[in-house]
């Protein structure tokens, strides 16, 4: 986690100035950022500045419960990992916290504990990074759903010839079956599927629907939607 990018930052919010202390010093002995509060109202505070990716929240918290602070960020941030520490034999509780997706830390917990959750939140954050990472990349395509029914407009072509119209149609169909088999399916199909399907949007050509209704366009989508592969004309 060299990296700004990288770091991964960590929420401990604890009125025990005890434990906070240890979790911060192990967590960022391990190499993570951390901010270690007394209260969800300092914890609530620092969040328009902060960015978290874990956060351990006491239960027995002055003003506000521990999980009544996960609920609110697991309510705004969805990827966030949660853990509740707490002294409590409640499996009310315990049951509360796995429902919000929140692990349950009964103390006093091993550190080992502590370190899976943050381990599981860089792990997790790495693969959104990577994610993001790709689908900024040159081969993530402009939304074509958005403006599609503008290309016509935005050429203004001249009505193209029949037997033009019928070797485009013919050819995408062509292409569209090559993707439907694993034997015959590679990216030159697809690419030679997305161009024609965009050539006639282009010109002006009104695609023949698929048996029981469907557009060529929405075949393409359906059969990159089952091959993980990225959809271009649903919005």
């Amino acid at each position: 986690m060299d990296s700004q990018g990288d770091l991964v930052r960590v929420l401990v919010v604890d009125d025990d100035a005890a434990l906070r202390e240890m979790l911060s010093r192990t967590l960022t002995h391990e190499g993570y950022v951390v901010l270690a509060v007394e209260s969800a109202e300092a914890a609530l505070s620092a969040l328009p500045e902060w960015t978290f990716e874990a956060a351990f929240l006491d239960q027995g918290l002055p003003g506000m419960a521990g999980i009544v602070l996960g609920e609110y960020l697991r309510k705004n941030n969805p990827t966030m990992h949660i853990a509740l520490m707490t002294g409590e034999e409640a499996k009310p509780l315990e049951r509360h916290a796995k429902k919000l997706g929140v692990v349950f830390l009964k103390k006093p917990f091993d550190m080992n504990r502590v370190l899976d959750v943050v381990d599981a939140a860089r792990r997790a954050a790495a693969s959104r990074r990577l994610h993001k990472k790709e689908t900024a990349s040159e081969d993530f395509a402009p939304p074509f759903a958005r403006y599609l029914a503008d290309l016509a407009e935005s050429y203004r072509l001249p009505h193209a010839p029949r037997r033009l119209e019928e070797a485009l149609v013919e050819g995408i169909k062509r292409h569209l079956s090559e993707l439907r088999h694993d034997r015959r399916y590679d990216e030159r199909a697809r690419v030679a599927a997305l161009t024609g399907l965009l050539a006639a949007a282009a010109l002006g050509i009104d695609l023949p629907e698929l048996d029981g209704g469907k557009t060529l366009y929405e075949e393409y989508d359906e059969l990159m939607a089952k091959r993980g592969k990225r959809t271009e004309f649903g919005e």
